[in-house]
């Protein structure tokens, strides 16, 4: 079918960050910013509470999951994935591909 065949590679330039100073971004932002603080001030680890930095860029990472997800939709399917920003190249992003597409990625010389 048609559908199988179609939509074969992504090209993602840059990362799909929201917009920094959109309010409702900044308030995210700083509510979870303040739990790390309460988590600080009582004591408890802050090991597994995200921060505002992680979830801004947390945004960005799951759009890019979902658009290679557009491109391989199986187990069986094939398709080129191409990052097109040196970011790639931090494990904070490259960590935060999908499971599956980390050990494909490999780092091409601009």
């Amino acid at each position: 079918s048609i559908w199988q065949r179609a939509g074969r590679a992504v090209v993602i330039t840059g990362l799909p960050l929201p917009p920094f100073m959109d309010p409702k971004v900044v308030l995210k932002r700083e509510y979870l910013n303040e739990g790390v603080k309460r988590a600080k001030k009582e004591g408890i680890s802050t090991a597994d509470v995200l921060t505002g930095d992680e979830w801004y860029t947390q945004q960005a990472m799951r759009a890019i999951n979902q658009a290679v997800g557009r491109v391989i939709r199986h187990r069986n399917d094939y398709g080129a994935v191409l990052l097109c920003d040196d970011r790639f190249e931090q494990p904070k992003y490259c960590e935060a591909l999908s499971l599956w597409l980390r050990p494909r990625v490999t780092i091409a010389d601009s």
